[in-house]
């Protein structure tokens, strides 16, 4: 999972769609700005195939039933649910949860902080309004993402003290893309 502000953020960044404002672009119907994706492809509500998706294609099925068919599909078919913000506490877990040598964990999270180096700082930065629209446009995504962020430290909480990261105490809104 990703966090939504950040996700939406990102792939305007990715598409270079900067001549169009990153509040009317979250709320466009394109494969990554499409409003709640991430809830939407978990409750599987979208065509597999993201070229499939026209842009006037919107759902018929109410928000909560979306939100509650994706944390049950999150439950019922995922043996594992990480968090992008937090790659290293995911990957710890990941190796816990699959009785995978922790040599497997850091080889991950050397790749994840080398790619985290290379990234360029933005040239567009996004204002607070701009994140507050972002925000209205998710909202099923940011309750999802709440949900799979609180699990997965739930499970994290139950480690052996030899942690590779403290969990955090709140989500947070990184300018990570």
């Amino acid at each position: 999972m990703r966090n939504p502000l950040t996700r939406v953020q990102s792939a305007w960044h990715y598409t270079g769609r900067h001549s169009t404002p990153l509040c009317e672009y979250s709320g466009t119907r394109g494969t990554w700005s499409m409003p709640n994706y991430q809830t939407l492809m978990l409750a599987g509500a979208l065509p597999l195939k993201g070229a499939n998706m026209t842009p006037d294609y919107v759902p018929d099925t109410s928000s909560d039933i979306l939100l509650v068919r994706a944390k049950h599909n999150l439950d019922k078919h995922f043996d594992f649910v990480g968090i992008m913000e937090y790659m290293k506490a995911s990957l710890q877990l990941l190796c816990k949860r699959f009785g995978k040598d922790p040599s497997v964990c850091q080889r991950g999270m050397a790749f994840h902080d080398k790619q985290t180096a290379q990234k360029v700082k933005k040239t567009h930065p996004a204002s607070e309004a701009d994140l507050d629209c972002v925000a209205r446009n998710n909202l099923l995504d940011l309750q999802l993402y709440d949900y799979a962020y609180h699990k997965l430290f739930r499970e994290y909480a139950r480690l052996p003290e030899d942690k590779i990261q403290p969990p955090p105490t709140t989500i947070k809104n990184d300018e990570t893309s």
